[in-house]
């Protein structure tokens, strides 16, 4: 059965024509014997699955994670053996990276081993000695029967440029009190243009945000300010369980609320200095968001007011959003944890080419299995579009546009003109035996 399991794993992953080239010829020098090299080479990824699922139980919610957002790219990943520690009865262990000269992505897990401190709201800090970004680490998913979460993060150019490497993950302090909410929505389905019950602002009441619309102007306090009674159209708010709907609909004003319920503790951080809990309403056959709201802290949550959506003006309300961060019930430890693993980078060249495409002057153009590179003059326009990787068979691998930079004149090889770096990332490994061209604006680059 765990055969069966690993084949069904396996059959999702991708491998390059170099990758695949590689192994042959590693295990043909150490068995001499290449006849067996298609029973072997299927052996290969169940053996790096094996290890991954050392670390992650087989179809858990952790496992079906990763390799949900590895996708294609997990025949190419790096399998990390061995990177672990403990800290404060918390374990930090590397399963997996996926590396080149652009950019470096790292997975690993934080799991509670002495008790159920951490969830979903989990937050990392990074440590002075670590190479890899933990600050922004991404989490991927949370399983409670495991009490472990799935992180991920991305580095970009703070690497050298050997194909492998020693390099560290080193987080000083991790904590559950701090949510950050990237976009908690509910539809606003069934909203009638009646008028729920709702009653005038007392003491307890305070306005904590007002927001400029899209026109710039301040959004007006209605003239009889109201908030909307709790409790009327109960429901979840996508994306968290520390808040959700109280109320939602037209308030004695005329216009559109929603009053949205905190669990105990929380507290959203439009009350504290310098920061900013925010909302916007998205309208039926309308394709703007309607940005102007007056945001009320009522006793247990906040009333958001919508000024400009009125009852009976035919603006229908179709789906409201908040996001930003806030405080939540939970925990901070502070600790050292330092993980040191081998990095290993994919191969990548540079072009034995440079000249002129779609007007622009291109200098160089690096090419790896993962992402592409080109520094030119380009004032703009390469990084607004896809490149495409044509391979010999004439199918085509889309590289999406992603993060450049760009300066004015004098900074060019040339002393004059724009300078650009842009790169792209490729929705699948390329194999760069196979690549023939890349293709950019309709021109195509050759690759020899």
């Amino acid at each position: 059965m765990l055969k069966d399991q690993y084949r069904r794993e396996m059959d999702q992953i991708v491998w390059t024509g170099e990758q695949e080239q590689r192994l042959k010829e590693k295990m043909e020098e150490a068995s001499g014997k290449p006849r067996q090299m298609a029973r072997r080479l299927i052996l290969i990824p169940a053996i790096c699955a094996a290890l991954l699922v050392g670390a992650l139980a087989a179809g858990s919610v952790l496992w079906q994670k990763l390799q949900t957002v590895q996708g294609p790219f997990a025949g190419i990943a790096q399998t990390v053996e061995g990177a672990v520690c403990t800290d404060e009865g918390i374990e930090v262990q590397v399963l997996s990276a996926l590396a080149d000269e652009v950019q470096s992505k790292v997975y690993f897990t934080v799991r509670d081993v002495e008790g159920d401190r951490l969830d979903e709201a989990l937050t990392l800090k990074k440590g002075e000695r670590g190479d890899v970004t933990v600050g922004s680490a991404e989490l991927l998913a949370y399983d409670s029967e495991r009490r472990t979460a799935l992180f991920s993060t991305e580095t970009r150019n703070d690497l050298n440029e050997t194909t492998g490497e020693n390099v560290s993950l080193h987080i000083s302090s991790m904590s559950t009190q701090y949510g950050y909410l990237e976009e908690g929505s509910a539809s606003c389905a069934g909203v009638s243009q009646e008028i729920l019950d709702s009653r005038p602002l007392d003491a307890s009441d305070r306005v904590v945000l007002k927001t400029d619309d899209l026109e710039g102007n301040t959004p007006v306090q209605p003239e009889h300010p109201v908030v909307l009674a709790p409790g009327q159209t109960p429901g979840a708010l996508e994306g968290t369980t520390d808040m959700s709907v109280s109320s939602m609909g037209f308030a004695g004003d005329g216009c559109f609320h929603v009053r949205l319920t905190y669990r105990e503790g929380v507290e959203d951080s439009s009350t504290l200095e310098g920061c900013g809990f925010y909302a916007f309403l998205e309208l039926e056959e309308e394709s703007d968001r309607e940005w102007a709201f007056i945001m009320v802290r009522t006793e247990d949550g906040v009333d958001v007011c919508f000024p400009d959506i009125r009852v009976g003006e035919g603006r229908k309300p179709a789906r409201v959003a908040f996001y930003g961060t806030y405080q939540r019930p939970g925990m901070t430890l502070e600790g050292d944890w330092e993980v040191s693993f081998r990095m290993e980078r994919q191969s990548s060249r540079v072009l034995d080419w440079s000249g002129t495409l779609a007007g622009r002057q291109v200098w160089e153009v690096r090419l790896s299995p993962l992402t592409v590179t080109m520094e030119s003059n380009d004032s703009g326009g390469f990084s607004s579009t896809s490149i495409y990787a044509v391979l010999k068979d004439g199918t085509l691998i889309e590289g999406k546009k992603d993060v450049g930079s760009y300066s004015n004149v004098s900074q060019s090889p040339t002393g004059e003109g724009w300078q650009a770096y842009n790169t792209w990332s490729f929705v699948r490994p390329v194999a760069l035996e196979e690549v023939v061209a890349l293709r950019l604006l309709g021109e195509d680059i050759p690759v020899d």
